[in-house]
């Protein structure tokens, strides 16, 4: 099937089926539905006489080989299409929720008179001090982001960037069970308002080079040891956690700050000790991968800078999917019958199809469908969610016992 331009990658592990069976249908219809309409556009283009290569080149370089790749080259430039449709989220969450925002506003000045002990009386803090710890964490993260080298725009932008991206990243986590893994998306607002291109001299450039590298680096995945993303997954499933549990919002925060400072220096502590121990090259994860030159190189020199997230124009494919994950935004809001909802748009053309999950989505929309309509959800509730999550936590025992193992592994060799 590879003579199929856009068929780069299937997903092969039944974890990715039981994952995805705990999301919604709709969700999980919109990303095998947006898989196959990208799929078929590509086809078209093909045709058409774009990447003409494509057809030579593995599943893996067909996702990511430069210009050869439909997410980079023109005319389709998927990339920035799924980077426009991750900001839609996070503010068209923000604009459908306007009502609420104006409710915790007007709590934080004291406007809600009695019935302001009553609208907070779950939350970890009154409006008032979540506003002010937003405010000064936000405040403190810039001043941070200055004292690397980066100017006042770039702080600013840095915070808003990783803010916006990692919030719509919750909403596609909480839906889908994954998240959209692309270091690719980081660099967007230093692209389209200070950097179109590289600057030549980008070696000696610290804002350029500090901005660039944090903003690739923080937008990609916790698994590599960027550490921003893992931050917003722990903190969002931990109230998920209380809310099924009964604990404490309070109690979680507490908790939450305290992991936060404990973890930071312990983990750098941790890591300059062993790096001046057994020296970077010898360490196993990213640095024994691109070594240490080439993890900055990754992120700032101009071949990777000026196609991140694609070539110039790009802006027109952000401002698409932008704009299609508004009106699905709005039409699912609106009306109950329509059945895209705007997560499975960008869970589809990222997760989908740059890393197969679109088969794991496709197998478990049939499975739950079929589980719904011949047993209801009673028989969803009693043997179909039971089995899912079995299968998820015998595979989280595996890989507890594997970690294990890989450490000790590591200093106590056989």
């Amino acid at each position: 099937m590879n003579s199929i331009a856009g068929f780069a990658r299937v997903g092969k592990e039944p974890l990715g089926v039981a994952i995805a069976y705990l999301g919604p249908l709709n969700v999980l219809f919109g990303m095998w539905f947006w898989y196959i309409v990208i799929l078929i556009v590509m086809q078209i283009t093909y045709a058409l006489g774009y990447y003409s290569g494509i057809t030579g080149l593995a599943g893996c370089g067909k996702v990511w080989c430069g210009d050869s790749s439909p997410s980079y080259g023109p005319p389709l430039k998927v990339t920035p299409m799924v980077i426009g449709g991750i900001w839609g989220i996070s503010i068209f969450l923000l604009v459908l929720s306007w009502r609420y925002l104006r409710d915790t506003l007007n709590a934080a000045l004291g406007k809600m008179g009695q019935q302001r002990a009553s609208f907070e009386k779950d939350e970890p803090m009154s409006y008032r001090g979540i506003y002010i710890f937003f405010i000064a964490v936000f405040i403190a993260t810039m001043i941070d982001c200055m004292i690397m080298g980066m100017s006042l725009v770039s702080a600013v932008l840095t915070v808003i960037n990783v803010s916006m991206l990692w919030f719509a990243m919750m909403r596609v986590l909480g839906l889908t069970g994954v998240y959209y893994r692309k270091a690719e998306k980081g660099g967007i607002m230093h692209r389209l308002l200070l950097w179109p291109s590289a600057p030549e001299d980008y070696k000696t450039n610290i804002n350029y080079l500090m901005s660039a590298h944090i903003n690739m680096w923080v937008a990609d995945a916790p698994d590599m040891g960027f550490a921003i993303g893992g931050t917003f997954i722990s903190g969002f499933l931990t109230y998920k956690m209380t809310s099924l549990t009964g604990v404490s919002n309070k109690s979680a925060l507490k908790v939450l700050v305290a992991s936060a400072v404990l973890g930071s220096l312990t983990v750098m502590l941790g890591f300059f000790y062993a790096a001046y121990t057994f020296g970077l090259s010898k360490l196993p994860g990213t640095y024994a991968i691109y070594g240490c030159d080439a993890l900055c190189e990754r992120g700032v020199s101009p071949d990777r800078w000026n196609i991140y997230p694609a070539s110039e124009p790009w802006i027109a494919q952000f401002g698409i999917g932008f704009i299609i994950v508004g009106l699905l935004s709005v039409l699912h809001a609106r009306y109950v019958w329509f059945l895209l909802e705007p997560v499975g748009f960008v869970a589809g053309l990222g997760a989908g199809w740059e890393w197969g999950f679109w088969s794991y989505a496709l197998i478990a929309w049939v499975l739950k469908t079929l589980t719904l309509r011949v047993g209801g959800s009673k028989a969803y509730e009693k043997y179909g969610l039971p089995i899912a999550a079995g299968w998820i936590a015998g595979y989280a025992l595996c890989i507890i016992l594997g970690t294990i193992i890989f450490k000790i592994k590591f200093f106590y060799p056989f």
